[in-house]
């Protein structure tokens, strides 16, 4: 598993992420996370000049043995012809390779990857391979964020790797896999939501061609909404409460009679601050899914989460719970 990690540095600038501003890193402070990882034999970089406050800071450090990950911005590049692209690549490979006092670059990757869907992305890809070839480098990829065009560049130029934001609060690519599964299959998808507010239905309508996949998004948020838009019984919110199995399971069931889709999702907790009781936390959520003969209802609590924290895990999920049952 230690071999899979690598040290990001851009942080390490003091204008990005979570050290904007405020919180900068000094440079004996870098030293020292530096030195911290090579006695856990964690020695894998991921720098780029373009991390110019950053990489003054590191650039005096021994990375002798490291391994090193960089990027390259394609404005950079001299596009006049493919010679003369080759020889631009080329030479901030070697730049970089200079200031660090290193021998070799492992993973070159290339920003703004939606240039691969261009002229100029087809003379680049194929100057990459002969950077490659050469063993200038050993592997080459793109960073990316424009994760609707991903699959129309890989078909095209297909790198070795891709490098993307992925965690608890950033599934982006599970987004898009979730568009794209739904698309191939050929299903329809309805969301009912209360305590998401309408952000499951937001995140799928905001990518191309939602509508051969979306049917319906209703936000329920009241317990009077739920009644009389979704048919909840009262005395099922009277005897259990809104946030419930109960009546999540009749939120579901009734969307499924109402939308005409193939799969119906149903969301209802408690995102906080206030508004939790010992029974119900903040934090408890129900979400039901309801897809040919199945239908049950997931209980989750997500502690210790902002409002918004808990929204978006929420949509994750649900993200998940939906990719696990369509796969």
């Amino acid at each position: 598993m230690k071999k899979k990690i690598v040290l990001g540095t851009a942080q390490f600038s003091g204008d990005y992420g979570i050290t904007e501003k405020k919180n900068k890193i000094s440079k004996k402070e870098i030293h020292k996370i530096l030195k911290t990882l090579l006695s856990e034999n964690l020695n894998h970089l991921d720098t780029s000049l373009e991390y110019k406050n950053s990489f003054n800071k590191i650039k005096s450090f021994n990375f002798k043995n490291w391994q090193i990950t960089t990027k390259l911005s394609p404005r950079k590049l001299n596009f006049s012809s493919e010679k003369n692209l080759y020889l631009s690549v080329e030479n901030e490979i070697n730049n970089i390779k200079k200031k660090l006092s290193v021998k070799n670059i492992k993973n070159l990757l290339i920003r703004n990857s939606d240039i691969f869907l261009t002229k100029k992305g087809k003379i680049l890809f194929k100057v990459l391979k002969k950077i490659k070839k050469k063993k200038l480098i050993k592997n080459f990829g793109y960073s990316i964020y424009n994760f609707q065009t991903l699959e129309k560049i890989i078909i095209t130029c297909k790198p070795d790797l891709i490098q993307c934001p992925y965690s608890i609060l950033d599934r982006r690519i599970e987004n898009v896999q979730i568009i794209n599964l739904l698309k191939k299959k050929k299903l329809k998808i309805s969301f009912a939501e209360s305590c998401t507010g309408g952000l499951m239905s937001s995140i799928i309508t905001s990518y191309s061609g939602s509508s051969n996949i979306f049917n319906l998004g209703l936000v329920t948020y009241s317990n009077q909404a739920k009644q009389k838009i979704l048919k909840v019984p009262n005395k099922v919110i009277k005897k259990y409460g809104a946030v419930s199995v109960q009546c999540c399971l009749s939120m579901v069931n009734n969307l499924s009679k109402i939308s005409n889709s193939h799969i119906n999702i149903s969301i209802t907790g408690i995102a906080g601050p206030k508004g939790g009781t010992k029974e119900k936390p903040v934090g408890l959520v129900f979400i039901g899914l309801k897809f040919k003969k199945k239908i049950f209802v997931n209980k989750y609590l997500f502690k210790n989460k902002s409002r918004k924290n808990f929204q978006k895990i929420t949509v994750n999920t649900v993200i998940k719970t939906v990719l696990s049952v369509i796969k």
